[in-house]
């Protein structure tokens, strides 16, 4: 009995044994939860994915002139005889205003404004050309033209902040969307800042972004995206710096749409452009180098001229600031505020400053579109002389100034070296520095339709932009012609243009600009 009792009394201590086993191998909660944490990265945990990229199409949406009523068919009058039309672009807001003298004494029925889209309609007010390259401001954005190319390189503003964990110095790329953040900054291991030009990221057109739109690499961790905090920390003391990059927030804290006028390039390629500023668009100079976008002045709503001069440092950047009726000048390695310690005032009390350009062969002098006059200050001196008096339909606007040519003498030239451009004429306008011998140049191969942007090519040749989209590449002597931009517009635009091409060319221009739009 002994044996047998001792035989059935066996599987109770072998079963009392199990349990004590057990309490020696991984804590069953700790074992439950180790495959969800491996999966909290990169998958995403807030229980839905990235959200869908809003459409950048912008030909439903029309925008009106601030000025006048839209047309109510959104096209021309028909009961407005072709002699008594006259078109005005409305640069504010991108419209184009129809203006009908019904009467032969001048009498004006109501002006109607003719809507065009959004974006995507180049408004060209500045050009400026660095090495190969021709950059514009096409109204909504920077854009650059290379060959065949013709690529946005700046369509807004804006500043991403991305909050989480385990971001190493050894970071690799983020990634926003399926496209890589061209300018990324490592705040610190738990912060980082993407600055961008990109309208689908940041400004009003901008898609909704969330934590599961984003994606970080670096080379210890690999690749890491939305994650919850706790779960992070597990994986941090499991894998210390091999810890994949975890995503917890993130946020848009500069978001600006832009609307370009004015470009100036410097000795390395970077491009300057002002944006006149509202409600939603920055108002101001940026600054990029197409892999960065950054704020260079706040606070400047309305600078319709740039211009970059080389020295022995970083260079300067003058502007025409016609919101505060002046021409500063600034370090170009100075970025900051307008009317703050690094800006010097050039000149005080000009009236709707636009175009600006040196003399090259004669440095001190600055060349300057102001109303309806080219004026010509005296940079060691501050003296400020009209050169060129215009009437009251004049608008001037691009302006350049030729180096003298080559053995020639300064005193006494009397070479046609001052050039500008008139929106309400079809040519290009020149003149001796002194203002002298002013006449029309030969018509380019077409009749210019609203030129205002003007600017030397890397090969000598003119570079002219018309406020209604196309871009000219002229000889000097308006020989040739080559069309760097063509005619890509929506159909109330090339309506308009037609119209212009058709009626403006058989009267005569002299007639005043309707609330001399053409001078903003």
């Amino acid at each position: 009995q002994r044996h047998s009792l001792c035989k059935s009394s066996s599987p109770p201590s072998l079963a009392r044994a199990a349990p004590t086993v057990a309490r020696m191998g991984p804590r069953p909660w700790l074992a439950a939860l180790l495959p969800l944490i491996g999966a909290q990265t990169p998958a995403p945990t807030t229980g839905h994915e990235c959200p869908p990229p809003t459409t950048l199409d912008c030909a439903a949406g029309l925008r009106p002139s601030r000025f006048v009523a839209p047309s109510p068919t959104g096209g021309l009058r028909p009961d407005c005889p072709g002699a008594a039309r006259f078109l005005r672009p409305d640069p504010l807001t991108g419209a184009v205003v129809e203006v009908c003298a019904s009467h032969p004494n001048g009498t004006q029925v109501e002006p109607r404004a003719l809507p065009v889209r959004d974006c995507g309609e180049a408004r060209i007010g500045g050009l400026a050309a660095y090495q190969n390259h021709v950059y514009y401001a096409s109204g909504s954005g920077v854009r650059r033209i290379t060959g065949n190319q013709d690529i946005e390189i700046a369509g807004a503003v804006g500043e991403i902040v991305i909050r989480g964990a385990n971001f190493g110095e050894d970071l690799e790329y983020l990634e926003i969307r399926a496209k890589h953040c061209k300018s990324l900054i490592r705040i610190s291991s738990e912060e980082l800042r993407c600055r961008t030009g990109d309208p689908s990221w940041v400004g009003p057109r901008a898609s909704p972004l969330d934590r599961n739109c984003i994606v970080v690499k670096t080379t210890r961790g690999g690749i890491g995206g939305s994650t919850e905090p706790w779960a992070s920390r597990y994986r941090e003391a499991e894998l210390g710096d091999h810890a994949p990059p975890a995503i917890f927030d993130v946020s848009v804290e500069l978001s600006y749409a832009l609307r370009t006028r004015a470009v100036a390039v410097d000795s390395d390629g970077d491009v300057f452009a002002s944006s006149l500023g509202s409600e939603d668009v920055f108002g101001g100079i940026i600054k990029t180098t197409e892999t960065d976008v950054s704020v260079f002045l706040r606070d400047a709503p309305r600078i319709l001229g740039l211009l970059f001069v080389a020295d022995d440092k970083c260079g300067l950047l003058y502007y025409a600031d016609a919101s505060r009726r002046l021409i500063g000048r600034r370090s170009a390695c100075k970025a900051g505020k307008a009317g703050d310690a690094h800006e010097t005032i050039i000149v005080k009390n000009v009236d709707e400053p636009r175009g600006l350009s040196l003399d090259p062969s004669s440095p001190n002098h600055l060349y300057a579109a102001s109303s309806n006059d080219i004026i010509r200050i005296d940079l060691e001196s501050g003296k400020t002389d009209i050169v060129i008096r215009g009437q009251a339909h004049d608008a001037p606007d691009g302006i350049l100034v030729l180096p003298l040519a080559e053995h020639a003498q300064l005193r006494g030239d009397r070479s046609l070296r001052l050039l500008w451009l008139d929106a309400n004429r079809v040519s290009v306008r020149a003149a001796t520095t002194a203002g002298t011998r002013a006449r029309t140049l030969k018509t380019p191969p077409e009749a210019l339709r609203f030129p205002r942007a003007l600017a030397l090519g890397s090969d000598g040749r003119l570079l002219v932009g018309e406020w209604l989209g196309r871009i000219w590449s002229l000889s000097q002597s308006m020989r040739d012609g080559e069309l760097l931009r063509p005619d890509a517009s929506t159909a109330a635009a090339a309506g308009v243009r037609a119209a212009v091409e058709n009626e403006e060319l058989r009267r005569s221009r002299l007639q005043p600009a309707l609330y001399t739009l053409l001078k903003v």
